[in-house]
């Protein structure tokens, strides 16, 4: 798993007023994010990596890019993060790949899952 150190994320969010909505989901959106990546972990996930896009893109924040062995563990992967997003209320807005079978997409506003 890659992600920035907390150094780099307080100098970047540094200029931030302390206590803004901003700040709060950011910081709310990383740890969400830590925890999905042991979830991968757990399930044999490979290669997960998640990216700050911030400076980089318009439509997300962040991605979580992980792979998978077969249809089926992209399957079991998606299911987990999806249970996932439900138990702490995180907005799924789209669903991708999963009738292709050979990769899955959710996006979450704040962050985009990729399983490949």
């Amino acid at each position: 798993m890659t992600l920035e150190s907390p150094e780099s994320y307080k100098r970047r969010n540094a200029d931030e007023a302390e206590g803004t909505h901003a700040a709060v989901s950011a910081r709310d959106t990383v740890c969400h994010l830590r925890e999905m990546a042991l979830i991968i972990d757990e399930k044999k996930g490979m290669d997960t990596r998640i990216y700050d896009v911030r400076e980089l893109s318009n439509v997300t924040e962040f991605f979580l890019i992980t792979s998978a062995y077969n249809r089926r563990h992209i399957n079991a992967l998606y299911e987990e993060l999806e249970d996932y997003c439900k138990a702490n209320d995180i907005v799924i807005m789209g669903r991708e790949g999963l009738d292709d079978g050979n990769w899955a997409l959710l996006d979450c506003v704040d962050f985009v899952i990729h399983i490949f």
